[in-house]
């Protein structure tokens, strides 16, 4: 649990297919990965699976953790996380209300993925393809959760200790409390109306 307070919510837009890499970075609030990284990880991890299919299959049928246009596998991500002793477990539908042991989430649909993290208190959807941190409140976390499951996306939690201190990085750094104000006038955001189409979605599948 957090026992720090964190006065910006740093966020990376996105660049490339780069989404995995965004989406740890905007996880860890800093920029604790670049490229080279998780492509050495990817490689490392191609290494291994070769060296394991090779044992069975002699015809190399093997795919890389890493696409030509940089997306990176699950798991690339998942080794990344390692390294600070996080591990992720996939969120069953019934079990999307169960916000309570862990502040991190990974979402991943395809070839995208996105954070979505509790920094002091609130919930802030961290998608590099948003312009910027978005809250979401507690009591619309599930609606949006099952909202996005239903689209087909994956969710995993994030159980572990999450760094304390933030890392420099390319990403813009937003005030909190300036997301909070916003977030409860609407000014200028589409937060209502994705909120809006959570709760929709929800209700038609009671």
């Amino acid at each position: 649990m957090e026992d720090h307070v964190q006065r910006e919510v740093y966020h990376e837009s996105q660049q490339s297919g780069f989404c995995g890499l965004h989406s740890l970075n905007n996880l860890l609030q800093g920029s604790y990965f670049n490229v080279v990284d998780l492509s050495n990880i990817a490689l490392q991890i191609d290494k291994e699976e070769q060296e394991l299919l090779h044992e069975a299959f002699p015809i190399d049928s093997h795919q890389s953790n890493v696409a030509l246009d940089g997306n990176f596998s699950f798991q690339t991500l998942k080794r990344a996380l390692d390294f600070f002793a996080l591990q992720t477990e996939i969120l069953r539908l019934e079990h999307l209300e169960a916000t309570e042991g862990f502040e991190a989430l990974l979402c991943n649909l395809d070839q995208h993925w996105f954070a979505i993290r509790k920094i002091n208190g609130i919930w802030f959807n961290l998608d590099s393809l948003k312009p910027k941190p978005q809250i979401i409140s507690d009591f619309f976390l599930s609606a949006f959760l099952n909202q996005i499951v239903s689209e087909g996306y994956s969710v995993f939690a994030v159980f572990g200790e999450l760094p304390s201190e933030t890392m420099p990085g390319d990403g813009a750094w937003w005030d909190i409390t300036r997301l909070t104000i916003a977030g409860h006038s609407g000014t200028g955001d589409d937060e209502a109306k994705e909120l809006e189409r959570a709760i929709q979605m929800s209700m038609e599948q009671l």
